[in-house]
């Protein structure tokens, strides 16, 4: 291939461009990893179907993000509420 001029930033601008494709992608599925720890709370009120079941939802929502709330909502998630027997 002679006569050809071979432009030396072409490889590094290819591996730039992978480099950042890929990392997006990682990044995305990162979040949806995290995202899915995040409510984990949640899932188990539903699985479990919570009478407050939207209360643990939103607890988790707005103060999950807090390690307390995200406990506070977890552990809400495992309450197990007490029948109430009537006469």
């Amino acid at each position: 291939m002679q006569g050809e001029s071979h432009n030396p930033y072409i490889f590094p601008y290819f591996c730039h461009t992978v480099f950042m494709e890929l990392y997006a992608v990682l990044f995305v599925v990162l979040a949806i990893l995290l995202l899915g720890l995040y409510f984990i709370p949640t899932y188990i009120a539903l699985g479990k179907k919570h009478k407050n079941k939207g209360g643990v939802f939103l607890l988790n929502l707005f103060l999950g993000f807090t390690f307390f709330g995200w406990i506070a909502s977890l552990l809400w998630a495992f309450y197990k509420e007490k029948e109430v027997k009537r006469k």
